[in-house]
């Protein structure tokens, strides 16, 4: 399971849709590498069990989704 709570990620900004799932490209904060991937609260509702609660953040099985986290 990836990182993928809004709460660990700036500069987010919604780029479309890949399985049905909403994409986005971010950084992780502090960070300067972008990446493209879904966010862990969009999936609480239609995916909760791709996503997993690790000391109050959520954290996402890609796997599970048909996707990968992409650097870009």
């Amino acid at each position: 399971a990836l990182g993928s709570d809004v709460r660990m990620k700036e500069n987010i900004k919604h780029i479309g849709t890949k399985n049905g799932h909403r994409l986005y490209e971010f950084n992780y904060l502090g960070g300067r590498q972008r990446y493209r991937g879904v966010m862990a609260q969009d999936l609480l509702t239609t995916r909760p069990d791709a996503v997993v609660d690790r000391n109050g953040l959520y954290w996402v099985d890609y796997g599970a989704l048909g996707l990968e986290l992409e650097a870009v």
